[in-house]
């Protein structure tokens, strides 16, 4: 399954990920380029910038090019309804490492 998505002139099609797709991404997570970052910082989503790529195709240079960012949320927002097993997934693992950071209610005695 897939959607068409006409972004900065383009058709653009939006795909379903797979499991080994799913798998290789959580592989390279620690991975971040500078356009990656500025991505993921722009739009705050449980969907990063990586996985659009991959779900479409596009570089990240092509997602934070001359665009306008309405046209790369719309793309995000495509993303994220193509892909609700991904999206279900991160945000279990964001939801995780919220946990971790927050400090521990029952310490044992003496610390």
């Amino acid at each position: 399954m897939s959607t068409i998505v006409n972004f900065s002139g383009r058709d653009i099609e939006v795909k379903t990920l797979t499991v080994r797709q799913i798998a290789d991404y959580l592989d390279g997570m620690k991975k971040k380029d500078p356009e990656v970052l500025a991505l993921d910082l722009l739009f705050n989503d449980d969907v990063p910038a990586n996985a659009v790529c991959l779900a479409t195709g596009l570089t990240p240079q092509e997602l934070s090019g001359d665009v306008k960012p309405s046209e790369v949320r719309e793309l995000w927002d495509s993303v994220r309804a193509e892909n609700p097993f991904f999206v279900g997934m991160m945000e279990r693992l964001v939801k995780a490492g919220e946990q971790m950071q927050k400090p521990s209610s029952a310490q044992p005695a003496g610390l």
